[in-house]
C-alpha cells in the first residue's frame, strides 16, 4: 500500500513524534517531560534501526545473489571444457 518497509518506517517515526510533540505537557515537571522525550528517543531509534536494518539485508542479498550467478556461470564454464 505505501511502498517499501522503509517507507512505512519512516511515516510511522514522524507520525509518533508528532504525536508526542502535540502531546508534550508544557507546564508539567521534568520528570514527565523526561519521559517523554525518551520515549521519543527509543522510537525514533527504533524507526531508524529499523530502516538501517532492511538497508543491510537488501545490500547482503543483493551480494548473495551476484555470488550466486557468479558461481553457477563458473560451474558452467568449467563444465563445458573437455
Amino acid at each position: 500500500m505505501l511502498g517499501g518497509s522503509d517507507k512505512f518506517a519512516v511515516l510511522a517515526v514522524i507520525s509518533g513524534a508528532w504525536a508526542i510533540w502535540h502531546n508534550l505537557p508544557s507546564g508539567s515537571g521534568a520528570i514527565e517531560q523526561s519521559l517523554y522525550w525518551s520515549l521519543g528517543a527509543f522510537i525514533g531509534a527504533s524507526g531508524l534501526g529499523g530502516i538501517l536494518a532492511n538497508m543491510s539485508i537488501a545490500r547482503t542479498a543483493y551480494q548473495r545473489d551476484i555470488l550466486s550467478l557468479a558461481i553457477c556461470q563458473h560451474t558452467q564454464v568449467g563444465s563445458a571444457s573437455p
